[in-house]
């Protein structure tokens, strides 16, 4: 019986569009199927078949081209009921952001919503059957709610695919749980770094937003609206400053605490959902930026949404603060912010000047290179294929496991056989 083979169909030398398909003898499993934020998108290739699809978890670079594929084949799509939820409100927003460019749109909201008659829930650590030859079983991967890894059986080898993973506590999640398995696919986002301390983060973060409201500032911060948000507004919930809450983090909250079986604290979080000030239009951003407080918003880099109204109307103003907590991609406001001191409102062709105090704290909801290095002593695995990073940084993990293990950084388009 042949091996059971890895293609990689995108997000093998990158970071988005993840797409792996594992290929046994009749049979095809696709981990992720997502997208590039390019202008225009762009997918994975499509593969010539494919059975099911297991959703690691809701990130557009894993969940952005189903609706995609969708429309040219048939499939089933596994994942957790959260995942689906958040992956749905994350491509329905997709939708409407590529209308607003004016940008070429590749599926629909009614593509979107149709997903829904293909998918099928999981649960963490249940064993479910695939067709013939599958068996796999989801592992919480730690790196939002409902983040999973995957653990794939076929003719007796086990293949765990790690998704995006997290090994360490955080305010809103536990760390990621491993399993033992014959091959791991793991991602590479920061295996060529480590991150700094995150309680000593944390202190620096809260500290410097107290400083920035004792000198009647207000403190700015752009935040990914999944998984991040969430944290931030944990992370501030005794502050003694009012604390706002804007974007599409009010309505993934919202998703999240109907399902608090994911969330490490849910009554913390709840709780300071509950102390927060939503913001729902133009007039509550207008009041808010006149009296010392905190402002958690979307977008995380910046690239759009409440944020820019924010940095248009407080940007100017030294006493202010802009706390990023996230990696800022190049060629993002985010970056340019850091890099040169401005934004760019591109739906009205506008510069934004930036003279409030600019600081980057790193919240990550990766792991790191030592991190990553342990997983692969929890796996045990006698193959490595290192996936969702950049050349520098899957070459840099590379060396550190080839003393010992087998490992492969192979690009988009390559296939692996993964005999053992």
């Amino acid at each position: 019986m042949p091996s059971p083979t890895l293609t990689l169909l995108g997000g093998a030398n990158e970071v988005g569009k993840s797409g792996y398909l594992l290929s046994a003898e009749s049979e095809a499993l696709l981990f992720d199927y997502g997208l590039q934020m390019t202008e225009p998108l762009t997918f994975p290739e499509v593969p010539e078949k494919v059975d099911s699809i297991i959703l690691s978890h809701a990130h557009l670079d894993h969940s952005g081209g189903l609706p995609y594929l969708r429309k040219r084949k048939y499939f089933a799509v596994y994942g957790l009921d959260v995942t689906f939820d958040v992956a749905r409100l994350l491509l329905h927003d997709s939708v409407k952001v590529n209308e607003l460019k004016k940008l070429h749109q590749y599926y629909s909201d009614g593509d979107v919503d149709r997903l829904e008659e293909c998918e099928i829930s999981l649960k963490y650590g249940k064993e479910r059957k695939l067709g013939e030859e599958f068996k796999v079983t989801l592992f919480d991967a730690g790196h939002i709610p409902g983040s999973s890894g995957v653990l794939a059986e076929v003719d007796d080898k086990k293949i765990f695919y790690s998704g995006d993973t997290k090994s360490e506590d955080t305010f809103l999640l536990s760390r990621a749980d491993y399993p033992k398995a014959d091959v791991l696919i793991s991602e590479s986002t920061y295996g060529d770094r480590l991150h700094p301390d995150r309680d000593e983060t944390v202190s620096e973060f809260i500290n410097t937003i107290e400083d920035t409201c004792d000198r009647g500032g207000v403190a700015i911060i752009p935040s990914f609206a999944v998984g991040r948000s969430q944290e931030i507004l944990m992370m501030l919930d005794s502050l003694p400053y009012p604390v706002y809450l804007d974007g599409m983090s009010k309505s993934v909250i919202k998703i999240f605490l109907n399902y608090p079986e994911y969330l490490r604290d849910p009554d913390l979080l709840q709780k300071a959902a509950n102390n927060a000030k939503w913001v729902y239009n133009s007039r509550t951003r207008r009041e808010a930026v006149k009296e010392p407080c905190v402002i958690v918003t979307t977008a995380g880099m910046l690239t759009g949404g409440p944020v820019l109204d924010y940095l248009s109307r407080a940007g100017k103003n030294p006493k202010n603060s802009v706390l990023l907590v996230g990696y800022q991609v190049e060629g993002t406001n985010g970056r340019r912010l850091l890099e040169e001191g401005y934004v760019i409102d591109e739906l009205i062709d506008k510069r934004i000047p930036v003279k409030a105090q600019v600081h980057f704290f790193d919240f990550s909801a990766h792991s790191d290179q030592n991190d990553l290095v342990e997983m692969a002593g929890e796996v045990s695995p006698k193959k490595i294929v290192l996936v969702h990073g950049q050349d520098e940084s899957r070459q840099a993990l590379a060396e550190k496991l080839s003393e010992r293990y087998e490992v492969y950084t192979p690009k988009n388009g390559e296939k692996i056989d993964l005999d053992i």
